[in-house]
Order: C-alpha cells, then structure tokens, then sequence
C-alpha cells in the first residue's frame, strides 16, 4: 500500500494518478481486513484532493506552519483582554 500512495504521488498528471488511486481503493475495498477497508473510505473521501496533488503540486503545509504562531498571538490577545 505504501508503495502504491508513492506511485500515485509521484506519477505525472491527473489521468496517471487517477489510475493507480483506482487501483489502491478497489484493492482496500476487497480486503478482508476491515482497518483496509476504512483506509479505502477515508480516501475515497480525499479523492478529489489527493487528484488535485497531481494537478498543482502544492500542499497546504506552508500554511499549517503560519497558523501554529497565528493562533499562538491570538490566544495571547484573547488571554490578556480577558485579563484587563
């Protein structure tokens, strides 16, 4: 399975990733192993984001790393107005 996420993160353009996330959700969907079978609904829920990978490149990550010390600011403000 780790194998097959690389693939499809690697593979260049929609079509080509689509293929092989198609194959990984048929196969996790027709194990007998019931977490596998919960993998296959979370991506199938993710689908169009995990596609979207393929089309920009881009993740969210830089992101998530500005909100850490934007919140941090915010529950100071909030701690110290509460206070006054």
């Amino acid at each position: 399975m780790k194998l097959a996420l690389h693939e499809i993160y690697q593979s260049f353009g929609r079509t080509m990733a689509e293929e092989g996330l198609k194959r990984l959700y048929w196969w996790l969907t027709h194990s007998r192993f019931e977490p596998m079978k919960a993998m296959g609904k979370a991506i199938k829920g993710q689908w169009d984001a995990i596609l979207n990978y393929s089309d920009h490149r881009r993740t969210n990550g830089v992101l998530e790393a500005i909100k850490g010390p934007i919140q941090a600011a915010r529950e100071v403000f909030w701690c110290a107005s509460a206070q006054a």
